[in-house]
């Protein structure tokens, strides 16, 4: 994948996977509430789900999804510590257990999270891929633009660390 790839991608899985040592990082649970949240603006009425998955969607789960995905945010923001988030993880993770992935501790990680997102995207096609690489490009941006480097900024101290 290259710079200009990476902009017209929507391949938000494959956009994943290229970005290095994200698995549990704050960013990537970031992304994660930032489509949870994408998801549950724009799920469907309940009606138009036929009644087993229909449940997933009852108004106090979605009460539940959101308090787990505040919390995750917060997490990331370091306003809350492991022992809060760990409670206020939902009781069910929804389809697929896509609200328990920004909750997660230890399965916050690239592969699962295309798995289980995909599996839920593919089934509902909510959110789109065109509406998850975007997010992708918010939360993480470029990883192949170019870095622009003043010349000031090779001084002797600079160029000894990088040395190293």
């Amino acid at each position: 994948m290259d710079r200009h790839v990476w902009e017209k991608s929507s391949d938000w899985s494959t956009m994943l996977c290229v970005l290095p040592d994200i698995n549990r990082s704050r960013k990537l649970r970031l992304w994660c509430v930032a489509w949870a949240r994408e998801l549950m603006a724009s799920a469907p009425p309940r009606s138009v789900f036929l009644a087993d998955v229909a449940m997933w969607f009852r108004p106090e789960l979605l009460v539940e999804y959101t308090r787990g995905v505040d919390a995750a945010e917060a997490f990331a923001d370091g306003k809350l510590g492991h022992k809060q988030l760990v409670g206020a993880k939902p009781p069910t993770g929804g389809p697929w257990n896509v609200f328990h992935l920004p909750t997660g501790l230890t399965r916050l990680r690239t592969n699962e999270i295309a798995q289980a997102l995909g599996n839920f995207a593919s089934e509902f096609s909510i959110p789109t891929a065109a509406q998850l690489a975007h997010l992708v490009r918010d939360i993480f941006g470029n990883p192949f633009r170019p870095v622009a480097f003043a010349p000031e900024w090779r001084t002797d101290t600079a160029i000894r660390l990088v040395a190293q």
